[in-house]
């Protein structure tokens, strides 16, 4: 995949992030890839999102692996049925908080600030390849 287009038909995809700046930079491009998207900033509106939106795929930050209730959040995404791709936000200092993510079960990652929108769109086509492909 060159183009950056994604090969996956139109999904719904929650970004929960308190980076505004890197929220509607993403949803700008997942906008213009024909995704539906649903934002959230804070625990309470992700939980809500997640419950009624049932989105394909939740795009997290890395330092979110390090909050109390990252654990709760994360064994709530892998008991959904189909269960939503995972992908990680991660900035140059967070690699720490970043392979703790990776151990509690997301699936792919993606830099930030993103310097093409090819990157953002190329990482949600993996993850949600490897989910489909452990179901």
């Amino acid at each position: 995949m060159t183009d950056g287009s994604p090969t996956h038909d139109k999904l719904t995809i929650l970004i929960c992030e308190s980076d505004t700046r890197f929220a509607h930079q993403a949803e700008d491009i997942l906008k213009a890839a024909g995704h539906n998207i649903l934002v959230a900033t804070d625990k309470t509106s992700a939980m809500k999102r997640l419950a009624s939106g049932r989105p394909q795929v939740v795009i997290v930050p890395s330092e979110m692996s390090q909050r109390p209730e990252a654990r709760y959040i994360i064994d709530f995404l892998h008991g959904l049925s189909p269960r939503p791709a995972l992908v990680l936000t991660i900035t140059e200092n967070q690699f720490d908080q970043a392979h703790h993510a990776w151990q509690l079960g997301v699936d792919e990652a993606v830099f930030k600030p993103l310097l093409d929108k090819s990157e953002l769109l190329e990482a949600i086509t993996r993850a949600v390849d490897k989910v489909a492909a452990k179901e």
